[in-house]
C-alpha cells in the first residue's frame, strides 16, 4: 500500500498521483488530505512493504509532520518527503522524519512540467 498525503489539489499534485498509480499498478494508493485523516490511516494495520509519501505544501504542514506522534507512526515505514522549499531549516526539519528520499516541490513541478 502507498499512503499519499497532500492538502494541495493542484495540477502538479494530480500528475504526481497519476505517476505513482502508474508506477505502482496493482498497489492500493490511499490518499489523505488532512493531518487528522493521515493519523487515522497510519494507525490502521499495515504491511512492512508500505510506503508513505508526504507532500508538505507549507512550512506549517512540515511542522505538523514533525510532531512526535507522527514520527512514531512512521518509524517502521519507508517514507518519501516532499518539502515546500529548499531553505536549510526546512531541509533539516524534513530529515527529522528519517525519509528514504527527500526532495523539494519546485523540483517536482519542474520535472512534471517538462514531461
Amino acid at each position: 500500500m502507498i499512503i499519499f498525503f497532500s492538502t494541495s489539489h493542484g495540477e502538479a499534485e494530480e500528475r504526481l498521483i497519476r505517476t505513482i498509480e502508474a508506477a505502482a499498478a496493482g498497489t492500493d494508493v490511499k490518499k489523505y488530505g488532512t493531518i487528522e485523516s493521515l493519523f487515522r490511516g497510519l494507525r490502521q494495520p499495515r504491511s512492512w512493504e508500505d510506503v508513505a509519501i508526504l507532500l508538505a505544501s507549507t512550512r506549517v504542514e512540515l511542522h505538523h509532520f514533525n510532531l512526535v506522534s507522527l514520527r512514531n507512526l512512521l518509524w517502521d515505514m519507508r517514507t518519501i518527503v516532499i518539502l515546500p522549499d529548499s531553505n536549510p531549516e526546512t531541509v533539516a526539519k524534513g530529515h527529522i522524519l528519517r525519509p528514504r528520499f527527500l526532495t523539494e516541490i519546485s523540483r517536482m513541478s519542474r520535472r512534471y512540467s517538462a514531461g
